[in-house]
């Protein structure tokens, strides 16, 4: 962001407009959201207006921070889950169950609610949509269903993969554990025998030593008694 001069609407005299970052707190739907917003201030009357260049920014921070507070899916999420696929926002729409000016109004920033978000992060799984698509596939023509599909598919081949080197490094993890802990069981296990042996050569010189004394005391038993 850059300075700007302007002429002010609020006062009308010109100036060069600071740029000013301000923590506000807004309520949007039935959230109260805290955000960061973005203003221009003019010099002569302390008037804030929103970013010249992109008025609608402070609104998309309040957006943006009531999803992630609900968690629900962001507007590029939900985009990217309609690409995946190779359809259009009509289609998509159709597959859904849901309206084209609601996908289209969903995708241009506006917000979505509960059960919006469930069908979208439904979508998010290639085979849960697929089982969809096979239930609506008399929505579309053939030809693009037969598209559709085909991408699906792709997705489920591609997530399968994914899986695959996760379990992967998974049983990798575990069997390096399994590894680490069978070391343990034979360290313990030889401490334990040197400990069993170290206790028998104690025992068996303090046997020795009980038997010498004995010895001796016998030994000399008659000069002490006389």
């Amino acid at each position: 962001m850059v300075n700007n001069t302007s002429i002010c609407w609020e006062c009308g005299k010109k100036g060069e407009f600071k740029f000013v970052e301000i923590e506000e707190t807004s309520e949007i739907k039935d959230e109260f959201i805290t955000s960061l917003h973005r203003y221009y201030e003019c010099p002569n009357c302390g008037e804030l207006f929103a970013p010249f260049d992109d008025p609608d920014y402070n609104i998309r921070m309040d957006f943006d921070s009531y999803r992630i507070q609900k968690g629900f899916l962001n507007t590029n999420e939900i985009i990217e889950i309609r690409k995946k696929y190779s359809l259009s926002q009509r289609d998509f729409a159709e597959i859904l169950g849901i309206s084209y000016s609601t996908i289209s109004s969903i995708e241009n920033g506006s917000l979505h609610n509960q059960y919006q978000d469930s069908l979208f992060t439904m979508s998010s799984q290639p085979i849960a949509f697929y089982d969809l698509l096979q239930k609506r596939k008399n929505l579309l023509s053939d030809e693009k269903f037969a598209k559709v599909s085909e991408a699906v598919e792709h997705q489920i081949m591609e997530e399968e993969k994914i899986h695959k080197v996760w379990v992967a490094k998974v049983d990798k993890k575990i069997s390096l554990l399994h590894d680490r802990q069978n070391e343990r069981i034979r360290m313990l296990n030889m401490i334990k025998r040197e400990q069993e042996h170290l206790s028998k050569k104690i025992y068996s010189k303090d046997i020795e030593r009980s038997t010498t004394s004995g010895l001796i005391k016998t030994a000399f038993q008659p000069l002490f008694s006389k």
